[in-house]
């Protein structure tokens, strides 16, 4: 019995809890680095509400780290010059 439990136990560096936005780049990143990482994910299938709508220029320069960050602007969306966040100007 004990050794069919140690074939099923897989090891990692990291473990990852969410694979929302945060937790897939996070994944990619340390990807990257050849650090093993698992993510764990509740839901089963992709949600549809919005997740990570917005960017600065530190999460631009990470998905541009990762490679991703063309094909993110060009498909996805287009930078907003200014938002409206309760009545205020930014």
């Amino acid at each position: 019995m004990a050794k069919a439990i140690a074939e099923q136990v897989e090891e990692t560096g990291v473990i990852i809890c969410g694979g929302g936005p945060t937790g897939t780049v996070l994944s990619a990143l340390l990807g990257s680095m050849n650090v093993p990482n698992v993510v764990l994910e509740k839901e089963k299938d992709i949600t549809t509400d919005p997740r990570g709508i917005a960017l600065d220029e530190d999460g631009i320069r990470i998905l541009q780290s990762i490679g991703i960050y063309d094909r993110i602007y060009t498909e996805i969306g287009t930078c907003t010059l200014s938002m409206i966040i309760t009545g205020e100007m930014y």
